[in-house]
């Protein structure tokens, strides 16, 4: 089993379906994990070529549960709204 999906397990339950693990980080102090939100597209707007993707915002950090006497830091951003 790789890291990425051990944390899984330990992280809140069905964040997994919603942003992806882009990189992790573990520290003497801490252990860092940066998720971004996945891209989903509703048929519609895969039909639309007028859409244009925005990228996505600025991480913001969340302190989550401890694990085994570290803090785990979740840097999470989501996808900008898309431009019609």
């Amino acid at each position: 089993m790789k890291t990425s999906e051990a944390f899984w397990q330990f992280l809140p339950a069905g964040l997994n379906e919603l942003f992806e693990m882009v990189r992790f980080e573990k520290t003497d102090q801490s252990y860092d994990i940066w998720l971004d939100e996945k891209k989903k597209l509703s048929d519609e707007d895969y039909r639309n070529p007028n859409i244009v993707a925005r990228g996505h915002t600025d991480y913001v950090t969340i302190q989550d549960y401890p694990m085994r006497g570290r803090p785990v830091y979740l840097h999470m951003r989501k996808n900008k709204p898309a431009a019609y």
